[in-house]
């Protein structure tokens, strides 16, 4: 119901963007080193295109304000992406898949597809350090 990330992953090795992910100091943002993985050519297509299952679409340049500070449809009293905090972020949480830990369902976050310990990381870090835009 909330998040269908399917497929989300670049079809490259190693980080995302030219941005922080060159560097673990550095706090990434969501248009130079998040958004690639979302909308890489193995695609979030749940959540790129229009009439598929999910509730909101992180298409380039709109992303970003579907997910941050934006309540779960599956818990509302968490948000996808709560700056600074991976544990109220269900974004974070369906990626770990531990939804069901935080009273949510469905799947772990994307379905049938991996993200790279890098690009975890990297999501990780962006949410943890701010969510920077």
């Amino acid at each position: 119901m909330l998040l269908a990330l399917a497929g989300c992953g670049e079809d490259g090795g190693g980080g995302a963007g030219g941005g922080a992910a060159g560097g673990a100091s550095q706090t990434p943002s969501y248009a130079t080193d998040i958004e690639p993985i979302f909308i890489s050519d193995q695609g979030c297509y749940c959540h790129n295109m229009e009439g598929l299952g999910a509730p909101f679409n992180l298409l380039p340049g709109e992303g970003y304000g579907n997910i941050v500070n934006v309540a779960s449809q599956q818990v509302p009293s968490m948000l996808l992406v709560a700056p600074g905090s991976l544990n109220d972020s269900y974004l974070w949480i369906k990626m770990q898949n531990t939804q069901t830990e935080v009273g949510g369902g469905g799947q772990k976050m994307p379905p049938g597809f991996s993200l790279t310990v890098e690009e975890l990381d990297l999501v990780g870090r962006w949410i943890a350090g701010g969510a920077a835009p």
